[in-house]
């Protein structure tokens, strides 16, 4: 399997909000600009908001790299509305 890296820039991350780079609506997937060096965490839980800040649903940690993270979409994900560049940010544990 060959594997692709992606590299994200400091400044698209602020405090504990980050940001959707890749969305594939196909297998149910996206890929936010956190990873290992964020402490990101397999298993933990992100809220997607849209451009007002409204949460669209919540994603999943599946796999995590140095700068990046896969996550898997939750039930109740409107994934009609969920877009390269939108906000993700941790949920309360």
């Amino acid at each position: 399997m060959r594997k692709s890296v992606i590299l994200t820039k400091k400044e698209d991350k602020k405090d504990d909000h980050f940001k959707i780079i890749h969305v594939d609506k196909e297998f149910d997937f996206v890929i936010i600009n956190a990873g290992k060096l964020d402490n990101m965490k397999e298993g933990r839980i992100l809220e997607i908001l849209d451009r007002n800040f409204k949460s669209l649903g919540k994603i999943k940690i599946e796999y995590v790299y140095d700068k990046v993270s896969a996550c898997k979409f939750l039930p109740g994900v409107k994934k009609n509305l969920v877009l390269e560049t939108l906000e993700v940010r941790p949920v309360n544990e």
